[in-house]
């Protein structure tokens, strides 16, 4: 059994509480207010720094897939990720599907299921679908042959999310008609950072050897100097909802790296590892039911005002998020374990 990766767990947890940000000052990027830099308020800024999370959620799944390196057949390593993943987004399709999308028709729920559209943030399960698929064809390639794959990931995503950009702005793009409305979901938009994760999973612990102070503050400053200019890059391009620029590519690699080295010292004191681990293993509960929670909160008028308003709705969506998926968590487990005990008992019987 692999040891786990601690640093990792400070990335998910990181990368969590990332994605919650990006959804809970999303109504607050052009909100007026008297304080701003450049005509950009704290939403928007904060908006645009956690704009590395969705990147960083494929880059730690193929960097558990490096770790765990599964052996066997096909199906043998690709059945687990699906079962850990399908059942919860199948629960989790149905219950958004019926708190917001009406009466129901079967080819609507379908065409929801396959584009992960039945909630804003549900298309990441279809993109994870796509690379768990690929993930085992990734592992086969030869070592010698890993560094360019990563290159090659790296020029189709950067061509995926330019073309991208460019629908956006409605230029004309060099893509197949069919598939221009879809390369949000689709993993050639994202397969780099998945093989970035996977082929860098053997090297992570080079990646978390304490660096010098120097290094350390220079990698920091270049950190703010990308986010600094993909701030302005955004807010002069109106794309603030856009996690896909081949701009976040650098940004993220950068806050990675980052990451990493803060996790290395992080990782000294025990009991906040022990924290990161619990928040980290309730992770995907709380990116499924976290939209559903936003959208009762702001029914509530105090968490509509300014910034104030802001950072109250963010730390209330952050501890009921938790507190949700930690009683979800538990309870599923409980019915697991009753189910099985009840199953062992029948076959003695």
């Amino acid at each position: 059994m692999k040891a786990r990766v601690k640093e990792l767990d400070y990335y998910r947890v990181i990368s969590m509480l990332a994605v919650l940000m990006i959804h809970a000052s999303s109504s607050f990027v052009f909100a007026e207010t008297r304080f701003g830099i450049f005509g950009m308020n704290l939403a928007f800024m904060l908006n645009q720094a956690s704009r590395f999370a969705v990147p960083a959620f494929v880059f730690i799944s193929g960097a558990s897939m490096g770790i765990k390196n599964s052996h066997g057949g096909y199906f043998q390593q690709v059945a687990p990720r699906f079962k850990k993943l399908l059942p919860p987004y199948l629960i989790w399709c149905a219950i958004y599907f019926a708190t917001g999308y009406g009466p129901f028709t079967p080819a609507r729920f379908a065409q929801g299921l396959l584009t992960g559209n039945l909630a804003s943030h549900l298309y990441f399960s279809v993109i994870m679908f796509q690379l768990y698929a690929l993930a085992p064809l990734l592992q086969r390639l030869p070592r010698d042959f890993h560094r360019a794959a990563v290159a090659i990931s790296a020029a189709v995503s950067v061509y995926a999310q330019a073309a991208i950009e460019l629908a956006a702005s409605r230029h004309p793009i060099s893509l197949p008609l069919p598939l221009q409305g879809y390369m949000w979901e689709l993993f050639p938009t994202w397969i780099f950072y998945f093989a970035c994760g996977m082929y860098l999973a053997p090297k992570l612990a080079a990646l978390k050897t304490p660096s010098p102070t120097p290094g350390r503050l220079a990698l920091a400053l270049a950190a703010a100097a990308g986010g600094g200019f993909l701030y302005a890059l955004s807010r002069r391009a109106g794309a603030y909802a856009n996690s896909i620029n081949p701009l976040i590519m650098c940004y993220s690699a950068l806050i990675t790296a980052l990451i990493f080295i803060a996790g290395s010292w992080l990782s000294r004191f025990g009991r906040l590892g022990k924290l990161a681990e619990s928040l980290a293993r309730h992770s995907m509960t709380v990116y499924f039911c976290h939209m559903m929670v936003l959208k009762r909160l702001r029914l509530v008028g105090f968490f509509a005002r300014g910034m104030r308003g802001m950072a109250a709705l963010y730390i209330a969506l952050a501890a009921l998020s938790v507190a949700a998926a930690f009683l979800i968590d538990n309870a599923a487990a409980l019915i697991k374990k009753r189910l099985a005990k009840r199953k062992a008992a029948g076959a003695c019987g």
